[in-house]
This record gives structure tokens, sequence and C-alpha cells, in this order.
């Protein structure tokens, strides 16, 4: 099945916690990684968003990305789906819901 293509990724804020995400990668080659930079803290009831063209390190066009939500004070977790980096204006959105120990990070729609 082919990957959902997307320029941004968006994170709502829909947890009982205050929390940032930072996108983690897998490029052409198999080399994994993340960014650096990330969407800084924000509360519940906000939604931030990542151009992936803006990653640092940069993130390659064709690489799988998704991503990674930490809580304060809590669990670091993975989006449940992955995404191909293509530069075509596209966002996925990704909801954000649960406790600082127990929570989920699910692509809307």
């Amino acid at each position: 099945m082919a990957l959902l293509a997307v320029e941004k990724i968006a994170c709502s804020n829909e947890a009982a916690f205050v929390m940032d995400f930072w996108i983690s990668s897998i490029d052409d080659d198999g080399n994994s990684g993340f960014t650096n930079n990330n969407s800084g803290n924000y509360p519940v009831g906000q939604t931030r968003v990542f151009n992936l063209g803006q990653g640092d390190p940069s993130i390659s066009e064709g690489s799988i990305v998704w991503p990674t939500v930490k809580a304060e004070a809590g669990n670091q977790v993975d989006a449940n789906k992955r995404l191909r980096y293509a530069k075509n204006g596209q966002t996925a959105t990704f909801l954000v819901r649960g406790t600082t120990l127990n929570f989920s990070v699910e692509i809307s729609g």
C-alpha cells in the first residue's frame, strides 16, 4: 500500500497534558533519524504544524516520516501511521489523546 505523501505534519493536542513533537524519519538508504527542531511546548486545545522542508537536519524528499510526541513529565509515543515526504502542499493531521503515561497519536480521518 502506498504511503500518503505530505509536505507538512500537524498534531492537534486533545490530551490532558502539555506536549511537543518532532519528526522521525527513514531516508531512501534506510538511515533513520529525527529532527533537532520541534514544535515547542503547547497546551490542550492547540494545534502546531511542522513543515518537513524546515527539518534540522534536513529531511530528504521521499523519506518516510512520522511525528513523535513527548508529554511533559510523561511518555514519548510515535504516531500510528507512516507518511512519505513530498513537496506537494498537503498536510496530515494527527490527534493526540490520553494522559501523560497512556496516550495515542493517530492520524485524523
